[in-house]
């Protein structure tokens, strides 16, 4: 549980992190299932504050009860081939749910329990799959939903303020359903190069997987379901439709009918060359881990029916160096007011808009551990110079230690001593992000670093921060001198620029039982109100 008083991160925080985190959470669950059964049962609380505008979320109870998938048609003692209908299954899953977001000042008044938003959801899906042809997977399905609510708030309009207000909220035991109908098929494509087999490469394999579904729903809008009503909108009369049930916690079965048709393409690329390395003499290499595109097309709708493409690849550009780019490829044009029209960009020439773009990859440079597999600093915690806080106990007696992360190990020890086993790292992560939904064009890319070195085997230095190229700024980063005392540690901290611009300087016992044995010197942040 983590709480606090919007403002002391602004004020009261003692590290550049606590001061550029403004989210606080808080979870507490209990979980339990039933031995030889499908069923289990879950609960928790949850708390979420945000101390800029001081919301608080409260979520609370959340109880989940599920039961994992049955074959109810199924043979206990099956003979022979399996028959269509064992493959048909369903699972469930009831969820009681109760939230609230309000500020920090109504907690626990009047007004807080006239916002909660409470409900019991149900959802069964019902599920089997069929092989067409010995190559074509089929898997038709339905998906049943059914909401509980105990209020509904009816709309009026108010010829005084003349805008829609909420007028008579109504207590009782309401009951709204939904359900809906859908096919998918998909079978998968393998195409194959060889070459000589003197040479380096011997082969290169590409693997397609088409997939198409189609999905119905029926018009839960109508007057028989009696889910939505109209209200009177504005001082000529005009009507509009909506339901009193919106404001509820799992929202309201759609209005309108829909049919419609999704489809894809996922393909990957291998390549297999000759290693010394492998004792089978070959090694595969995967050129493209992942290049998908998706799309759908809705039968019933009046215009505009194909959705934009969604485009995904993935791959390695290097060892441990990853490569992910997302893209949305809009096939309609725009008119002179960035608005889309019902007319394909083929007409121009081109397959489609490029609206978005966005990619991300990172790296992290280190040397090995000096000495042994265990760190230096377990030899001191072994001998009892240095004692380890609890919540790191389990951390320090797994083999895995060595494998975290040096940024993040020397960043969840900090609070006690700084980890000179590690001799240096360097990391650093950059993300770009392109996106055009109409006519003005926005880019966002930023670059984050981090590392630490050892400048003599008591001497180390920690640093990190970032460039934002939209500003053109150097973002807010710390920069961590420390000097091994053996049972004792001195560190100075400086934050060079930014709001937070300080400096403190620090000597204390490494031992947490001794914490509060240190002398400290700082400059406030506070200082830099009154600069000239």
């Amino acid at each position: 549980v983590n709480f606090s008083t919007s403002g002391y991160s602004k004020y009261g925080a003692q590290t550049i992190n606590d001061y550029l985190n403004t989210q606080t959470n808080s979870s507490i669950s209990y979980s339990k299932s039933w031995a030889g059964t499908p069923f289990s049962l879950s609960t928790n609380m949850q708390h979420s504050q945000n101390s800029q505008d001081t919301t608080v979320s409260l979520s609370f109870p959340n109880v989940v009860f599920s039961v994992s998938r049955v074959y109810p048609f199924r043979r206990k003692e099956a003979v022979g081939k399996q028959r269509w209908y064992e493959k048909i299954s369903f699972t469930y899953t009831g969820t009681l749910g109760n939230n609230v977001k309000v500020k920090e000042r109504d907690l626990f008044t009047d007004r807080m329990f006239k916002q909660m938003k409470n409900g019991v959801n149900h959802n069964i899906p019902i599920s089997t799959s069929l092989n067409l042809l010995n190559y074509i997977n089929v898997s038709p399905s339905a998906n049943y939903q059914e909401r509980w609510y105990f209020r509904k708030i009816d709309k009026e309009w108010d010829p005084v303020s003349r805008s829609v207000v909420n007028g008579d909220t109504t207590t009782g035991f309401y009951r709204l359903y939904d359900y809906s109908f859908s096919v998918s098929a998909t079978t998968k494509l393998y195409g194959t190069y060889q070459f000589k087999k003197t040479a380096a490469v011997q082969a290169f394999r590409h693997t397609l997987t088409p997939t198409i579904s189609f999905n119905y729903r029926p018009d839960f809008g109508a007057a028989k379901y009696g889910y939505y009503k109209y209200v009177q909108s504005d001082t000529l009369g005009n009507m509009r439709r909506y339901s009193p049930f919106e404001e509820g916690l799992y929202g309201v079965p759609s209005a309108g009918r829909s049919a419609g048709i999704s489809f894809g393409l996922t393909q990957t690329l291998e390549m297999k060359v000759r290693s010394n390395k492998d004792t089978s003499g070959f090694r595969k290499i995967k050129l493209i881990d992942n290049f998908s595109i998706t799309s759908s097309y809705n039968f019933l709708a009046d215009s505009l029916n194909l959705a934009p493409f969604s485009i995904n690849l993935r791959t390695n550009l290097f060892k441990n160096v990853g490569l992910n780019v997302n893209a949305t490829l809009d096939p309609y044009q725009i008119d002179a007011n960035g608005r889309k029209v019902n007319k394909f960009m083929l007409r121009k020439g081109k397959l489609g808009r490029l609206t978005s773009v966005s990619t991300s990859f990172g790296y992290s440079f280190n040397s090995k551990n000096r000495g042994s597999s265990s760190p230096a600093a377990i030899n001191d915690i072994n001998s009892g110079t240095t004692e380890v806080p609890p919540e790191y106990t389990d951390m320090f007696t797994q083999p895995g230690y060595n494998q975290i992360d040096p940024f993040t190990r020397r960043q969840m020890m900090s609070a006690t001593y700084y980890d000179f086993s590690i001799p240096w790292n360097f990391g650093f992560n950059y993300s770009f992000s392109y996106t055009k939904p109409g006519l003005q064009a926005n880019i966002v890319q930023t670059l984050g670093f981090n590392g630490s070195v050892n400048l003599t085997p008591k001497w180390g230095v920690t640093f990190n921060g970032g460039y934002d190229f939209g500003s053109k700024k150097i973002t807010p980063g710390t920069f961590t001198l420390t000097r091994d005392l053996h049972c004792w540690q001195m560190s100075f901290n400086w934050v060079p620029i930014g709001f937070r611009k300080s400096w403190s300087f620090t000597i204390n016992v490494k031992a947490s039982m001794l914490k509060d044995l240190k002398y400290d010197r700082n400059s406030s942040f506070y200082d830099n109100f009154y600069d000239n």
